[in-house]
């Protein structure tokens, strides 16, 4: 009988345990997650981080690397920003 009772005990303990460790490894993912998603959906808190001095080299390097690619997308920068501006502009009640 006390062989049962033993048995039962470790086994309510390593339940326990596994309970515990499964808890703090989800808590931890949980936390990680939570500090990816902020750094990722934040972006006051990236542009408060950029420097431009460096993205103004990086963008220059990648000029030098990439000249078509650059100038295409500057090309369609330059066409869709209008556009989106015009689209977002509050329209006037008087007209």
């Amino acid at each position: 009988m006390t062989d049962t009772s033993d048995l039962e005990q470790q086994a309510r303990k390593q339940a326990t345990d596994l309970g515990r460790m499964a808890k703090g490894a989800v808590e931890e993912k949980l936390r990680k997650g939570a500090g990816v998603a902020a750094q990722v959906f934040d972006p006051g808190q990236r542009l408060r981080r950029l420097h431009l001095k460096k993205t103004v080299q990086e963008v220059s390097a990648f000029d030098c690397r990439n000249p078509l690619l650059f100038l295409g997308a500057a090309a369609l920068g330059d066409s869709a920003a209008p556009r989106t501006l015009k689209a977002t502009a509050p329209q006037n009640a008087a007209h």
